[in-house]
């Protein structure tokens, strides 16, 4: 299960140095995975994958699972999940076990994310109410 306490702030101190691999509908996950562990073979602390429910999109969680079964180290996070957008208790399902998978490694970038997001499901973009 994330962590929000100490160990939690220990892994975003960590990151110093992080890359982020773009997400969307041209990604070639092969690709990527092997970005992220030249990454971490060259020190970088962490990476970070795009969230977004566009249509063509990769799952960033998918991604990531993907990358901590090829790295050791390097910690492993989204460049902004759209937490609004999301089922509460699948997004943390989801992260306690990349979480497992990972040893530990996993870091959760969160924002409201976009108005267009809420528009596609005919829901209210409101952010005072979202956040």
């Amino acid at each position: 299960m994330p962590r929000f306490g100490g160990e939690y702030v220990r892994r975003l101190a960590l990151v110093k140095h992080g890359v982020w691999l773009k997400n969307g509908p041209v990604l070639d996950i092969d690709q990527v995975v092997e970005h992220a562990v030249v990454a971490e073979e060259s020190g970088w602390d962490g990476v970070f994958v795009s969230d977004s429910i566009w249509e063509g999109w990769s799952d960033p969680w998918t991604v990531l699972a993907n990358i901590a079964a090829r790295t050791e180290r390097i910690i492993l996070g989204t460049w902004i999940t759209p937490v609004p957008a999301k089922l509460p208790w699948e997004l943390a399902h989801t992260l306690a076990s990349l979480d497992q998978l990972s040893n530990g490694r996993v870091l959760l970038g969160t924002g409201l994310g976009l108005k267009p997001y809420y528009e596609t499901f005919e829901g209210e973009y409101d952010p005072r109410a979202l956040g």
